[in-house]
């Protein structure tokens, strides 16, 4: 049972607007219960969205959904590999290869394996080493 309830239909429009913003362009899935959770603090929730905003628009989602994978996130990769992986291209072997697969997988282009290589070596080690933190990043 949830500590904190997701706010449940009919919201106020301003409420119903701002978890409009939470789901990328074109998604017509509900929005997601973390962010019915937390716009019960809306200030705290309009800074978490430009966050969240950021890493999925800017960020590198096979990166995002091997941290959730490798952590055993299984609501948040669900999230990712129902909604945001096939927003953003991401192929069923590489979202096959979060879960899956190591750096060297073959669905990866290089620039996600320098990625995957940096989100995997601290989960396992704790640390991130000189080698890992020098890798070139293929554009970037």
């Amino acid at each position: 049972m949830a500590r904190i309830a997701p706010l449940a239909p009919p919201c106020e429009a301003d409420v119903e607007q701002a978890l409009r913003e939470w789901m990328p362009p074109g998604v017509t899935e509900e929005p997601l219960a973390l962010f019915k959770v937390l716009q019960h603090h809306r200030e705290l929730a309009s800074r978490m969205r430009v966050l969240g905003a950021g890493l999925l628009a800017h960020g590198e989602l096979p990166a995002l959904d091997r941290v959730t994978a490798r952590c055993g996130c299984r609501y948040e990769w669900g999230v990712h590999a129902a909604v945001f992986a096939p927003a953003v291209g991401l192929t069923p072997e590489q979202l096959e290869a979060t879960v899956s697969g190591d750096s060297r997988h073959p669905a990866w282009p290089e620039r996600h394996r320098v990625l995957i290589a940096a989100v995997d070596e601290p989960h396992d080690t704790a640390t991130v080493s000189d080698a890992a933190w020098a890798a070139p990043y293929p554009g970037g």
